[in-house]
């Protein structure tokens, strides 16, 4: 595994949707990643996740994605809501 402080832009979102299915589908069926003008990467859940499997998922997220995630305590959105305004299309 690369180190990262040296992840690459091309390789932040392969890497976010290996963890996203390796991590958080046991935290919901339909998980979106957002990336922001700076390029950092954060999943949006549909729902307030349930489990222990929340604070794995965040912190894999935190770690593997270097400066293109957030850490752990603001990387998952759970309230699509404030993003997307009143509609949330599926």
């Amino acid at each position: 595994m690369r180190s990262t402080s040296q992840i690459l832009f091309q390789e932040a979102l392969a890497t976010a949707i290996q963890i996203t299915e390796r991590l958080g589908t046991t935290l919901a069926d339909d998980i979106v990643l957002v990336r922001d003008l700076r390029g950092r990467i954060r999943p949006v859940l549909p729902t307030k996740p349930q489990g222990h499997g929340l604070q794995q998922y965040r912190d894999a997220l935190a770690r593997e994605l270097g400066a293109y995630g957030f850490e752990p305590g603001r990387v998952v959105l759970d309230e699509p809501d404030k993003l997307y305004g009143a509609h949330f299309v599926r």
